[in-house]
């Protein structure tokens, strides 16, 4: 807030999946590799987040869409492009509609 006050995006993806399954692939990811200071975390920490996460996209459900992210990179793929696009769809849709000054 103290960088850009009340500014938020137009758009928000929350990629949602699990605590656990979200520690799985992290600790896949890095390998042998020391967690960093999130993934340190205990898994009660990573719930909350989640639900928290959750929450915002429940509050603002027009600027916030949750992806479930358990599935396919392809099938998260395309939901991602899909949400994207139809906002593009709609923005562009809302400006045909604007009175043009003259």
């Amino acid at each position: 807030r103290v960088t850009i006050g009340d500014l938020k995006p137009d758009l928000t993806i929350i990629l949602d999946v699990p605590a656990e399954v979200g520690l799985a692939r992290a600790a896949q990811r890095r390998g042998s590799e020391a967690p960093d200071r999130f993934e340190a975390e205990d898994v009660d920490f990573h719930r909350r987040l989640r639900d928290a996460f959750r929450q915002v996209a429940t509050e603002e459900p027009d600027r916030c869409v949750l992806v479930d992210a358990t599935q396919d990179i392809d099938a998260i793929a395309g939901r991602i492009w899909n949400v994207v696009g139809s906002r593009f769809i709609e923005l562009r849709a809302a400006r045909a509609l604007e009175p043009t000054g003259a």
